[in-house]
């Protein structure tokens, strides 16, 4: 990568030569026309591998609309030598990451994988291009049909699920390629043959329309052999047709309302733009950034602080082979109107394309994007996507190079006229206002599929440790490849907490606290500062402590660490930013709320434990909008005095910083830092729980049914964690788990099945969450009781699942973490769950030596369905008599309505049940 344009254009804080996003690269071509690029990376002993097949959603012809999405899915359903679960075989193979995605322009998989498995994930992507029609059945089809069509209901029934597609049919005109969504019509995808499928690989998936990236722990010699014997073999494609470039104007803008069962009205407004990649494009990427992007943005300031009329606003550009698109979307509060909230907006756009931005503000929003794209490209898995990215949409893997080139020398002017002439009249507005009514010839495959052999055993990173002047304890771990570190602030104070303040006051207060002043900065000057070093700092908080984290550019950190102390130990907020953060979060909770997800965090976070317990808070400390409102800016700052004191805290480091240097720096920071009085302490009481229910959440108008399940599993019920975390992989959790095979593989009644498993320090909560068709509620439930039950019946843990969860994780630890984040949290683990420094090390050992016998005694001991809350949503008046004959027997069952569920009381409302 070129970055001599990129350095010249900056001064004083300007990205030095060695944080420049550098990605040496080597590109080759086989005969049959498949594009090889390969970058070499030896942090980590994986390789990741992307296939980018040039064929999206514009390429459909009318009446095939999803296609190419539909195609992404069986492309996971097996091949001519690999049959079944594609997603399974990767992760028996250790995958750090495997999956795929779809748009309008391409249709990409990959897979990150430890080097022992290299040959087979070329061997499988090779299967995939070369032999997959040996493989394609119509129940293949069939059964990927159904979750096609789960998924488009579930996306589209959701809130405000329906926005982008009236947004898509409004902008493009009939017979533009971009003029339906990516998931296509329903008709069309019901409609889908055999024959059909068929022909779209044979037409698309080829050789000659195909990138393959490989990026991580391999050379170019060995990239060229190992592609060569997988992939040479493979015929080529013939010549294909393309869309050209169609930018249609959206003549003298369109206008339309969409009424939705939300809680909020939101607005959207979307512009055509030239194709990513053409100077007018390329000059607005900073628009985005300046207009919506932080504290300091000119929306930001002007919609949600000072006027407060918008929860949110935010813009961005959808890149597009064909054209490209803006869009600002933004969220009304405060009895604001639609209409006011866009008349705003317009304004603050008509005042920047009139008067452009100041120069000191463009340079620093270009510093954030610059160093923002550094920073997004520090795992193989990340290159590896840019540089397909590059050759799909920017012709070659060096055209991001130019382009962030061109990012680092367009200048105000050009972007305020570039602005000018694109965001005009010719847009258009929507308006989702809140519902309330209630009612081919096959070549020789390659003959053997490559084992995969773990080699030697898994080695944890050294770490380090050390103690400030106040006693602080630091923990370190060294990345020295990487261009950043990252330092966590662990206080053993969290959500919990809330006992002796308001429900959610811990959470108000992590958010106030990541945004407003520290010392003698204000709110926008610590922004500001911070936006300029390239450093992010964030306060979050779980049931038992909160995290104050800075992620920083190592040849920054000094700086950096400077405005870290400040945001930890000075940290201020006016009353004014306390009720326009309140006002916020309840209109966010609001929002939540009306969500079956929102509906089943807040029952299950006050069923699992009993009232009165500091974890029994609503939404798992989130609080409710009525304890919001009772919130005052007094007790908050009590709070934060209550919680953000040095006592059992303790530094998390990972990164490239030099540890001697580091340790200096925090001892002139922190080494002072005394609490001024004893500080209070917060008693766990024993657990008890009222966990044996089901409750039955009528939520009228809903097109699908949401199923969840958990219980609580006190300490000292397992002290296994390798067998804990393999049982709820096979059963609950994951695409390979027995729930997901059974509900999404085998009956296709769901887009997917999604483990809970939440680990605080006095209990772990266990269970799952799905979502179903309507009209399949009471199968899927009988189906979910069924595989529950039989892991301690008919069913026990088989050595053919053992073996495979067992190797993938094995193969995913000695695969490490990718990257410096990753890292972080593997030793934050450690801290917060208070393990020893070995603790990744014994893991390892204990997976190595697990039984069927270690997992059916958890499975005996842990898996009680009696013993679970049960949460069903859905439209009762559809759905009821369904799930009623299906319910677990001999629960309790509780109806309730959704819009009871704001005011729920745990004392009146849910039943009391025998302690755990």
């Amino acid at each position: 990568m070129n970055t001599q344009n990129l350095n010249e254009q900056h001064s004083a804080g300007a990205l030095s030569d060695s944080d420049t996003l550098a990605i040496p690269c080597e590109t080759f071509t086989l005969e049959n026309g498949l594009t090889v690029i390969v970058h070499e990376n030896h942090q980590s002993p994986v390789v990741a591998v992307n296939v980018w097949y040039r064929v999206g959603a514009k390429d459909e012809p009318a009446g095939k609309t999803g296609f190419a999405h539909l195609f992404e899915h069986l492309m996971f359903g097996g091949s001519g030598n690999l049959p079944g679960s594609y997603l399974e075989r990767m992760l028996e193979a250790g995958a750090l990451q495997v999956n795929g995605t779809t748009s309008r322009d391409r249709t990409n998989y990959y897979q990150t994988v430890p080097l022992e498995a290299l040959d087979f994930a070329l061997f499988a992507e090779s299967d995939r291009m070369g032999h997959f029609l040996e493989g394609l059945q119509q129940d293949v089809l069939d059964r990927q049909l159904n979750v096609v069509l789960n998924e488009k209901q579930e996306r589209e029934s959701a809130p405000y699920g329906m926005a982008s597609v009236r947004s898509i049919k409004a902008c493009f005109p009939v017979g533009h390629p971009y003029a339906h969504t990516v998931l296509g019509e329903e008709a069309d995808l019901k409609n889908a043959t055999l024959e059909d499928a068929r022909a779209w690989f044979q037409r698309w998936y080829r050789p000659s329309n195909a990138v393959l990236t490989l990026a991580g722990a391999i050379d170019l010699a060995t990239a060229k052999e190992k592609v060569s014997r997988f992939f040479a073999h493979i015929p080529t494609g013939e010549p294909l047709q393309r869309p050209a470039v169609w930018v249609s104007a959206i003549q003298g803008g369109r206008r339309e309302i969409l009424e939705d069962r939300v809680t909020h009205a939101r607005v959207m407004l979307s512009w055509n733009l030239p194709p990513y990649g053409d100077a007018d494009t390329t000059a607005l990427l900073l628009l985005p950034q300046l207009l919506t992007h932080g504290v300091l943005s000119v929306m930001h300031r002007q919609l949600v602080q000072e006027s407060a009329i918008a929860t949110f606003v935010n813009a961005w550009i959808d890149p597009g082979l064909v054209c490209s698109q803006l869009t600002i979307s933004a969220q009304v509060q405060n009895g604001a109107s639609p209409a006011e909230l866009e008349a705003a907006i317009l304004a603050i756009l008509a005042d920047f394309t009139a008067s452009g931005t100041p120069a000191d503000n463009l340079e620093r929003v270009r510093e954030v994007y610059l160093t923002s794209a550094l920073k997004s490209y520090s795992t193989v898995t990340d290159i590896a996507d840019l540089l397909s990215f590059s050759v799909g949409m920017l012709g070659d893997a060096q055209g991001y190079s130019r382009l962030l080139n061109s990012v680092a020398t367009v200048s105000g002017e050009t972007l305020r006229q570039t602005a000018a002439r694109w965001l005009n009249e010719d847009r258009y507005s929507l308006h989702i206002i809140p519902f309330t009514a209630r009612s081919a010839e096959i070549p020789s495959p390659p003959r053997e599929v490559p084992p995969i052999v773990l080699s030697g055993e898994f080695a944890q990173p050294e770490l380090r440790r050390a103690r400030l002047d106040n006693g602080m304890p630091v923990i370190f771990s060294s990345r020295p490849q990487q261009p950043e570190t990252l330092i966590s602030l662990v206080i053993p104070r969290g959500s919990s907490w809330d006992v002796f303040a308001t429900a959610g006051a811990g959470q108000l207060l992590s958010q106030l606290l990541s945004e407003c002043g520290a010392g003698d900065f204000t709110a926008d000057e610590i922004a500001d500062r911070a936006e300029r070093l390239g450093a992010d700092m964030d306060v979050s908080i779980g049931q038992d402590n909160m995290l104050v984290t800075l992620r920083a550019l190592t040849s920054r950190l000094g700086e950096s660490l400077a405005l870290f102390s400040a945001r930890v130990r000075h940290s201020h907020f006016t009353e004014q930013e306390f009720e326009r953060s309140r006002s916020r979060k309840i209109n966010r909770l609001e929002s939540h709320l009306n969500t079956a997800d929102g509906m089943v965090s807040l029952l299950l976070s006050q069923t699992l434990f009993s009232a009165g317990h500091p974890y029994a808070q609503p939404l798992f400390g989130s609080g409710t909008p009525a304890t919001l409102a009772e919130m005052s800016f007094t007790g908050l700052s009590e709070h934060q005095q209550r919680l953000l004191v040095p006592d059992g805290a303790q530094f998390v480091i990972a990164g490239s910083g030099d540890f001697d240097a580091l340790i200096s720096q925090l001892n002139t920071l922190f080494g002072d830092w005394r609490s001024e009085s004893a500080s209070e302490s917060l008693v766990l009481p024993a657990l008890t729980a009222s966990t044996a229910a089901v409750y039955l959440i009528d939520k009228p108008g809903v097109s699908q049914t949401t199923i969840a399940a958990a219980s609580l599993i006190p300490p000292g019920e397992t002290q296994d964690d390798a067998a804990f975390n393999l049982l709820h992989e096979a059963l609950l959790n994951g695409f390979a788990s027995r729930l997901n095979a059974s509900l999404r593989e085998e009956h296709n009644w769901t887009y997917g099945v999604h483990g809970i498993l939440t680990q605080a320090r006095a209990a772990r909560i266990q269970g799952f969450y799905t979502t179903v068709q309507a009209d399949c509620s009471g199968d899927a439930l009988n189906e979910v009781w069924h595989q529950l039950t039989a892991i301690d019946g008919d069913r026990p843990v088989t050595v053919e699942e053992l073996e495979k969860f067992r190797r993938g994780e094995l193969l995913r630890l000695r695969g490490g973490s990718e990257g410096v984040g990753q890292q972080l949290q593997d030793v934050r683990f450690i801290v917060v769950q208070q393990k020893t420094d070995d603790y990744w090390q014994r893991y390892a050992q204990q997976l190595s030596a697990l039984t069927t016998d270690d997992l059916q005694r958890l499975a005996a001991t842990l898996i009680k369905p009696l013993g679970m809350a049960w949460v069903v949503v859905a439209d009762m008046a559809e759905a009821e008599a369904d799930i009623c004959r299906a319910l677990p027997p001999g629960l309790p069952v509780i109806r309730l309505k959704d819009n009871d569920l704001p005011g729920l009381n745990p004392l009146n409302v849910l039943p009391q049940e025998p302690t755990l």
